[in-house]
């Protein structure tokens, strides 16, 4: 009784993305009682994107009457819409949907918050201008001098960049000591 046991060897993350494992009996003009295994995957190495959260200004609907106005007559006309007779549970659900679908018509979006380009600031665009030419006059004569210079300018670009992320860091805590001197608590 011939048995015949193949692995192959997939971690549980990519399990889904093996085809087809199969042996085949290349060995056989040998004489040999061996196999290859062979499998076909498909891989998707792609992360998939999130749909961003959609955030709601709710300063500015909490000072507009005209939008909180509007807001209150969109849950109303769809709470009406209700069948007083039907099961419970699936009112709940319709009402649940009401209460999100009014603020989606009725309540302004907040843009999203961008954060800190310091990539483009002019310190450290002229830093990696000066990073840029010491790499090009050392791959034209690679010198231990030249390599100097270049060190000598990957360091300034570093702690230019450093120099600008304390810049930010100490805007931010500037703006939260006003926004609390000036008892906007939410806001520091």
């Amino acid at each position: 009784m011939l048995r015949q046991l193949d692995y192959i060897l997939v971690r549980q993350k990519w399990r889904n993305s093996i085809l087809n494992a199969e042996p085949y009996s290349t060995f056989s003009s040998v004489g040999s009682d061996h196999h290859v295994v062979s499998m076909r995957v498909r891989l998707s190495l792609r992360v998939p994107k999130p749909s961003p959260k959609i955030r709601h200004d709710w300063k500015a609907f909490t000072t507009d009457p005209g939008l909180q106005t509007r807001y209150t007559e969109e849950v109303r006309m769809r709470f009406r819409q209700l069948d007083k007779g039907a099961e419970p549970s699936s009112e709940y659900r319709r009402f649940v949907v009401a209460n999100e679908e009014a603020p989606r018509l009725c309540v302004p979006v907040l843009d999203r918050a961008r954060t800190s380009l310091r990539s483009k600031h002019p310190e450290v665009v002229a830093a990696r201008g000066r990073v840029e030419e010491a790499r090009l006059n050392f791959e034209l004569e690679p010198t231990l001098e030249r390599r100097g210079v270049l060190n000598e300018a990957k360091q300034f670009l570093f702690s230019t960049y450093d120099t600008i992320k304390g810049e930010e860091l100490m805007e931010s805590v500037r703006r939260v000591q006003a926004a609390q001197g000036e008892r906007q608590y939410g806001e520091a």
